[in-house]
């Protein structure tokens, strides 16, 4: 089946991104600092010397060189060396927290990914710079993770920065190009000419790097699909190893800067379905691999490699290679996850140094605990918009349940997916069809407890 209209009409609302089962918004601010260091205890304990507990260990530095309009990370603009410094000392002590509780743990997790995320932390200078890798040091053995991965803003970099930070174990760069027309950068207030990214990129530089990925942005003011069929063109003269490509999401009521863009220059919900639809194709004719919902990769590339493999997970760093499913995240508004439980570090980033200066470690603003229908649904979820393909047969097995009779509802539910050309099933199987792939978070929508129950209570059941 192709696209219509009446598709475009019927599947225009969309729903979570599902970095999370539960999505964020679920989550309980009554979830205690105690139950964080009950599971991170179970964490350090239920594993053995030979087959120790792994995770990804992220890290947020807050802070950024100027407020792109289009943002909405948790962040602040400062050129303050003071707050800066703050920053670091108070990452560092949270580092220092989980570095003791390990310690005082029989059987340390290992950790096999590192992500610096934020804010830039391509804004710290040098010695700043390694006085974070030092406090990392502390707690995990670079020399011995797979990925070491650190977002850049170009407008922050040399050639010479870029080289160093290969010198202190960083392996993947991630460069937030968002789009390459002057008009689209000055009206979002991020300028950063194509010339310097390829002075950036050089073949040395490439060389260094195992793998390196672009953010791009859809649906940004002054965009149409004429400028991004050329911002793509330019980003495949680049071929990166990995490229994410996001929706800009329109929301002034929560993020105040974006009502500095105009509404009038942002394309319709519609127009912006058939751009990313345009761009998924040109990637593909170009070689990349489309791996779950918004991102692509080279089949050289590890997160190429997983997607046939069928090995990708999500979090909230994106669709990784499935290395690790566990998280611990340092530094305001830093998500975790680990022995059945999520939690989130506190949001506002001075009451964050306020609470680890007065020794609040763990310092936690939400969580939530995940029952069994949580992990059973959780699994779906994933393994649907990672795969695009879920055998019942392995849920059946990892969660000992009959699965036609615990998603009775859903899969008869399924009905209206398969008419439309967005699903394939049998009775051991479903699977997206290359149109359903620009849908597929309203097949996870389907297995979504929270939803679903949602939406009995709206019908007073």
């Amino acid at each position: 089946m192709s696209l219509t209209q009446a598709l475009l009409e019927k599947y225009q609302a969309i729903g979570p991104y599902y970095s999370s089962y539960p999505p964020l918004g679920e989550w309980k601010e009554e979830f205690s600092p105690g139950a964080f260091e009950d599971a991170l205890s179970r964490f350090c304990s239920e594993a053995s010397p030979d087959e120790p507990n792994t995770y990804a260990l992220y890290v947020h530095y807050p802070y950024c060189v100027k407020l792109c309009h289009f943002c909405i990370c948790n962040l602040r603009v400062t050129g303050d060396k003071a707050l800066k410094l703050r920053a670091l000392k108070n990452i560092s002590d949270e580092i220092g927290y989980f570095r003791r509780f390990m310690d005082s743990h029989p059987h340390r997790p290992v950790c096999r990914e590192i992500h610096l995320g934020g804010g830039t932390p391509s804004y710290m200078d040098n010695e700043d710079f390694d006085r974070l890798i030092a406090d990392i040091e502390s707690l995990v053995d670079i020399s011995s993770v797979d990925e070491f991965a650190m977002e850049i803003d170009p407008r922050t970099v040399t050639p010479e920065s870029i080289g160093y930070y290969a010198t202190k174990g960083i392996n993947r760069i991630s460069f937030g190009i968002q789009d390459f027309n002057p008009r689209v950068q000055e009206a979002v207030n991020r300028v950063q000419p194509i010339e310097h990214v390829r002075a950036l990129l050089s073949p040395k530089i490439r060389s260094i790097y195992k793998s390196v990925n672009f953010d791009i942005l859809y649906g940004l003011p002054l965009q149409t699909r004429d400028t991004f069929r050329e911002t793509i063109d330019r980003v495949k003269e680049f071929m990166p190893d990995r490229i994410t490509l996001i929706r800009y999401a329109h929301v002034p009521n929560i993020k105040k800067h974006m009502k500095l863009l105009n509404e009038d220059d942002i394309i319709s919900e519609k127009e912006k379905i058939l751009m990313f639809m345009e761009t998924t194709k040109s990637l593909l004719n170009a070689g990349y691999e489309h791996v779950g919902i918004d991102n692509f990769a080279l089949p050289t590339d590890s997160l190429g490699k997983a997607f046939r493999n069928k090995t990708v997970w999500r979090n909230f760093s994106g669709f990784t290679p499935g290395r690790v499913k566990n998280m611990i995240g340092v530094g305001p508004s830093a998500t975790s996850i680990f022995s059945g439980v999520y939690s989130q570090n506190i949001y506002d980033i001075s009451e964050y140094y306020l609470a680890v200066e007065r020794g609040q470690c763990p310092p936690i603003e939400r969580g939530y605990a995940l029952n069994r229908d949580d992990l059973i649904r959780r699994e779906v979820i994933l393994r649907i918009a990672c795969d695009n393909f879920l055998k019942y047969e392995s849920i059946e097995q990892t969660f000992e349940i009959d699965f036609q009779a615990y998603f009775k509802d859903e899969i008869q539910s399924l009905d209206e997916f398969v008419r439309d050309g967005l699903v394939e099933r049998t009775d051991e199987m479903l699977s997206i069809t290359p149109l359903g792939r620009f849908f597929v978070r309203h097949v996870c929508k389907l297995f979504d407890g929270f939803l679903k129950r949602k939406e009995y209570r709206i019908h007073g059941t």
